[in-house]
């Protein structure tokens, strides 16, 4: 008698709490795969955001981490980043770990606060190899969001790859990031 409750009990939850009507879907779209950035297109090697789209309350802290995708030989970037100051302020910019190994990578930034822009310079110091190469994080930046409304990060074009030897490698794709506060 038990046994009959129990399952007549589990048969009631499950059924009243779910809508057959819906069906869930997971959302596929990762800035970091190659396929969807060229779904939306970026090519390859390009520098995009990770996650690409936040939502927080106003006042909120958002994490973005810069990255790289599908480069080849890469010993440093000068990165620019365009915010709006009137919505965030950056609150810490830290490095990524890419560059990591056994030594630590020359990391550098400066903060126009007036226009809104960051650069950041970060160099490879591998003791194995004179550059890395694949996907991976350049660098972590935090912004305090403001006011409310929408707020775009973008790569600045002036943005630069190098090789070991200085050569410039060309960056094909530029993503954006979004932070939404409410």
């Amino acid at each position: 008698m038990i046994w009959i409750r129990t399952t007549l009990l589990v048969s009631v939850l499950i059924f009243t709490s779910c809508d057959i009507g819906e069906v869930p879907t997971a959302s596929l779209n990762n800035s970091l795969d190659a396929e969807s950035a060229a779904q939306e297109g970026i090519d390859t090697p390009a520098l995009v955001f990770f996650p690409d789209n936040i939502s927080t309350g106003l006042g909120g802290s958002v994490a973005f981490e810069l990255f790289v995708m599908e480069v080849e030989h890469l010993t440093g970037a000068s990165i620019k980043l365009k915010y709006d100051p009137a919505k965030l302020e950056l609150s810490s910019v830290n490095a990524g770990t890419f560059f990591t190994g056994a030594n630590a990578p020359i990391f550098l930034f400066e903060n126009d606060v007036d226009n809104g822009i960051l650069h950041i310079n970060t160099f490879y110091l591998g003791p194995d190899s004179l550059s890395v190469s694949g996907t991976g994080d350049l660098a972590m930046v935090v912004f305090d969001t403001k006011l409310p409304g929408q707020s775009l990060l973008q790569y600045m074009s002036e943005s630069e790859l190098a090789d070991p030897d200085s050569n410039p490698i060309e960056i094909k794709g530029f993503g954006e990031g979004v932070i939404d506060a409410q």
